[in-house]
């Protein structure tokens, strides 16, 4: 997955390839790699990229129908609400008011660009996974050649894998 950052303070446009195990960021002073660690951070591990803002949507469709599907569609549209949640909160990521967000950062863009063959190399690996929360059995499961995660809630106790309890 590449990240696509567009008019960041003095960056037009940079492009973080995600998919490698290193990334550095090199230059001479006032190029705008402080700015473009920031927005990797606030996107990775700030606590509030990847997180799935739309959880209650999810546990209610599961509470409701018993399981829900991980798709390419969803994921895609995850990360695409993760590069708005960035976008809409680049004032508290810089820690600067309304008013100077405005002046210096009212064309910034973030996207993220992802390929088929990232998505399924991302999910590639087939999951059964089974779990017991106090009286409540749960299912993980995506087989070899499907790109759809399946979970489950309630599964009955008696198709559950006799090491999993």
């Amino acid at each position: 997955m590449k990240l696509i950052i567009k008019e960041l303070g003095i960056i037009k446009q940079a492009e973080i390839d995600l998919g490698k195990r290193l990334t550095m960021f090199c230059g001479c002073n006032s190029t705008g790699k402080t700015y473009a660690s920031y927005i990797l951070h606030a996107f990775l591990d700030d606590g509030n990229v990847y997180q799935l803002h739309c959880i209650k949507d999810i546990i209610n469709q599961i509470v409701k129908s018993g399981s829900f599907q991980i798709t390419k569609a969803f994921v895609n549209e995850w990360i695409g609400a993760n590069c708005k949640f960035v976008m809409d909160n680049i004032g508290n990521i810089f820690g600067i008011s309304d008013v100077t967000k405005s002046k210096l950062f009212s064309k910034f863009i973030l996207e993220a660009v992802y390929s088929d063959s990232d998505y399924n190399e991302a999910i590639r690996t087939p999951i059964n996974a089974q779990l017991v929360v106090g009286t409540n059995f749960w299912r993980i499961s995506k087989s070899e050649n499907s790109d759809i995660i399946n979970i489950e809630s309630d599964v009955d106790k008696s198709q559950l894998a006799p090491n999993s309890m």
